[in-house]
């Protein structure tokens, strides 16, 4: 059960660092509102965190069995 806990966590930690450089480029004005591309580098940011943790669950996964 614990084991099953970690894994989960480590594998969100990919996403949460990609949401977590998301907000930090807000904060610290690396780009404004009216940036070009701005949504679509957005997306590229939050959907490379979830296929990466995607892929390290899956691999995490797959050693356990």
């Amino acid at each position: 059960m614990v084991r099953s806990v970690i894994v989960f966590f480590l594998a969100l930690s990919p996403w949460a660092l990609s949401l977590y450089g998301h907000y930090y480029a807000q904060q610290e004005n690396l780009w404004s509102v009216d940036s070009p591309y701005r949504a679509l580098a957005s997306i590229a940011i939050l959907a490379l965190g979830l296929i990466l943790s995607f892929l390290l669950y899956i691999r995490l996964t797959r050693i356990r069995t």
